[in-house]
Formats: structure tokens, C-alpha cells, sequence
């Protein structure tokens, strides 16, 4: 098993542990302004499926990300940022 997959199956213990209900994806914009989105987690493998394969989102929605026409954009977390929040 590699180092990725050792931070991966942490993070879903952790999830688990505490019992979220909710990843919060944070990222900023192209004027350092953060943006976040919250993403229930409804199924076990919710968490894992977003942390490999990222979550799809609407860019267009971001001031200076894209146009309507190349509007969809995959938001894929960085594992070594992961936190849980104190609430």
C-alpha cells in the first residue's frame, strides 16, 4: 500500500470516527477570494469517491473561471490539506 493510499484510508477513519455527514471543499479564485462548497455524504464511499476522483462543479458559477460553454470543472481535494472542523 502507498504513502497516497496510507492518507486516504486515515481520512475515511477520521470521517468515520467522528461520524461527519458533510466534506467542506475549500479553494480560492482567481482573486485569492476562498470559496467553499459543502458535499453531503449520503453513502459510505461518498468521501472516497470525491477524494480519488474529485467533484464535478459548474466553473462558470466562479467570477473568472471559465465561460458557460467550458463551464465543467473537476474540484479534487489535496489530501495533505485535510482537517476536520471543530463543530
Amino acid at each position: 500500500m502507498s504513502e497516497h493510499d496510507d492518507k486516504i484510508d486515515n481520512i475515511i477513519k477520521q470521517i468515520d470516527e467522528y461520524g461527519s455527514k458533510f466534506l467542506r471543499l475549500q479553494f480560492s479564485d482567481i482573486h485569492g477570494i476562498p470559496k467553499s462548497m459543502a458535499v453531503s455524504l449520503k453513502k459510505p464511499d461518498d468521501a472516497e469517491d470525491i477524494i480519488n476522483n474529485g467533484l464535478l462543479f459548474d466553473g462558470s458559477s466562479v467570477a473568472g473561471f471559465v465561460d458557460i460553454n467550458n463551464s465543467d470543472l473537476a474540484l479534487k481535494p489535496d489530501i495533505t490539506t485535510f482537517s476536520t472542523l471543530p463543530w
